[in-house]
């Protein structure tokens, strides 16, 4: 009996809820910010174009295959709101972890004056970090920075 009491101890302690974490899936909205800056001076660029090659597929709401183009307002912002992306993390006394799945789109940003940066897409892990767990709307500000082109 006297061997029991230090296995039961254990078995406590580990049931208690300090050690009991929790899995989740849900879904979130995400809005999907691009903040394009001239890489000199850090300046907005106001008119650029963010070009978007929306895959088919992907864990949010739109998962048809499109193009379109944002035009970047005068604070150098262009954004599109994307719904019903899947989300999933888990949580106990030690961790509450968030994570989007992000649209699968791929982007090329262009404007008048600057070199065009190659295209890429939202999948890169430095964009999966960015992102903002929010309620009902999770953020993802990506930087972009575009050199002038010299004449």
């Amino acid at each position: 009996m006297a061997l029991m009491l230090p296995v039961i101890g254990l078995a406590v302690v580990l049931g208690s809820p300090l050690y009991i974490s929790t899995k989740w899936v849900g879904h979130a909205d995400l809005r999907v910010r691009f903040a394009v800056v001239d890489a000199a001076t850090g300046e907005p660029i106001p008119g650029a174009m963010v070009h978007i090659r929306a895959e088919r597929g992907g864990l949010c709401a739109d998962c048809e295959a499109r193009e379109f183009t944002l035009t970047t307002d005068r604070n150098g912002h262009a954004e599109e709101l994307v719904t019903q992306c899947l989300t999933f993390g888990s949580r106990s006394h030690w961790e509450n972890t968030w994570f989007i799945h992000l649209p699968s789109w791929r982007f090329q940003i262009t404007a008048d004056g600057f070199e065009s940066l190659p295209a890429t897409t939202l999948s890169e892990s430095e964009y999966m970090q960015l992102a903002e767990r929010g309620y009902p709307t999770a953020q993802l500000t990506v930087p972009v920075k575009l050199r002038r082109i010299e004449e």
